[in-house]
């Protein structure tokens, strides 16, 4: 999943890239019955923001991901807020945790750039029995060209594309019962967009470039792709 978005993110230090940002993640996080004993384990954790919010409700936070820079860029927002979230780098398909060792898994726009039956197996295996899935996630709302595939794979990296249906019967299919699936889109939210806290000056040209390259395909895919919050438990 390195390539120039997921650099570019990093660089940028965007703290909150996923469709519907750390609005819909309070949202989805609102939605499950959790409590300050809870572990939680936030993949694909960025620059760290959701993993902080968690923490501060109290709950015991670790938060992974492969790139070694957005573990660098978690652990100083980590020291800025006074956190105590725990960040390390960590592969999706194979992670260092013993099994069952977490009540709830946070996933934000992860998943479609895994090789997702591996990953989802992964989660499995280190989610507790009873435990909570919380995935927010690309959809296809419209029929895509092999081109327009082509294209979006070979900007951001993209293993594969799901509708919500095959979504549902993966989830399923993996032992998880979906108990809620939304249209991203549809959730009322107030929300700044994803890239508002992006500090100009702080990345390079070339962060830059691919940042408006992002925006511009986000506008010309835009009837064509959308996002859900699956709420799942195991």
């Amino acid at each position: 999943m390195s390539n120039d978005y997921i650099n570019m993110l990093a660089n940028l230090a965007v703290h909150s890239a996923h469709p519907g940002g750390i609005a819909l993640t309070k949202y989805a996080i609102e939605q499950v019955p959790l409590s300050i004993a809870d572990k939680i384990l936030d993949i694909g954790c960025g620059t760290g923001a959701s993993s902080i919010l968690l923490s501060n409700l109290g709950m015991e936070v670790v938060g992974v991901d492969h790139h070694p820079k957005m573990i660098e860029k978690a652990n100083l927002l980590k020291k800025q807020q006074d956190s105590d979230a725990t960040f390390l780098c960590e592969d999706i398909t194979n992670l260092s945790f013993q099994d069952e060792s977490f009540d709830c898994l946070l996933i934000e726009s992860v998943l479609t750039f895994t090789p997702l039956k591996s990953s989802l197996n992964e989660l499995s295996r280190v989610l507790k029995p009873k435990g909570w899935l919380i995935a927010i996630e690309l959809t296809v709302k419209q029929t895509l060209t092999k081109d327009e595939k082509d294209e979006l794979v070979a900007f951001y990296g993209f293993n594969e594309f799901y509708r919500n249906e095959e979504w549902v019967t993966l989830l399923k299919n993996s032992g998880y019962e979906v108990l809620v699936n939304e249209n991203g889109e549809e959730i009322e939210l107030s929300f700044e967009d994803a890239f508002s806290d992006v500090e100009l000056g702080i990345g390079d040209s070339h962060s830059y470039e691919t940042l408006n390259k992002h925006l511009l395909l986000t506008d010309k895919f835009q009837s064509k792709l959308g996002y859900r919050l699956f709420i799942c438990q195991k």
